[in-house]
């Protein structure tokens, strides 16, 4: 701040009236106090206000989550054979078999802890979709690499390079 400004308040301030004085220290007493409650307070208690709704709802949401991961934890217990390739070859093949669509499979082989290489030719599309849909369903295995590729000469008919993974991936 500049030192003109200051010394002309003062002057100013000393040929107040003491009467004066009072009411312009009021004054400015209720200012800083209202600048204070509406820059500060008011924000704050508007904040709690909206906690006090918040956290009731984000709590039973949690509440619920918890249930649901216990449902989860259970569920994934009862079935270990989701878990290790050789019991997910295994589960592809019968599952397969069972489909009518082991002829089709020219390649099977394990992908680390809990996955599934195949090659498929020559399969109808939607007997594809059918297959990765209950395996998906009985063994948990997801697609997580497709490379699939129509046969020119036969409509719906495809070959297919596809990696499977299970749960415990």
């Amino acid at each position: 701040m500049n030192n003109e400004y200051i010394k002309q308040a003062r002057e100013y301030w000393n040929k107040l009236q003491q009467r004066e004085k009072i009411m312009v220290s009021s004054m400015v007493t209720i200012l800083i106090l209202f600048l204070f409650y509406a820059t500060f307070w008011l924000p704050l208690s508007k904040d709690i206000k909206k906690l006090r709704i918040a956290v009731p709802k984000v709590e039973s949401k949690l509440a619920i989550m918890h249930v649901q991961a216990a449902k989860i934890k259970s569920l994934k217990s009862r079935n270990p054979s989701k878990t290790g390739s050789g019991g997910l070859l295994t589960q592809l093949e019968q599952t397969a078999t069972n489909r009518g669509l082991r002829q089709f499979i020219t390649k099977m082989e394990p992908d680390g802890d809990s996955g599934v290489r195949m090659t498929i030719e020559g399969v109808g599309f939607n007997n594809l979709l059918n297959l990765l849909s209950v395996l998906h369903k009985k063994s948990g295995l997801r697609v997580e690499n497709a490379t699939i590729n129509p046969v020119e000469e036969s409509p719906g008919i495809v070959n297919a390079r596809i990696v499977l993974k299970g749960s415990g991936a």
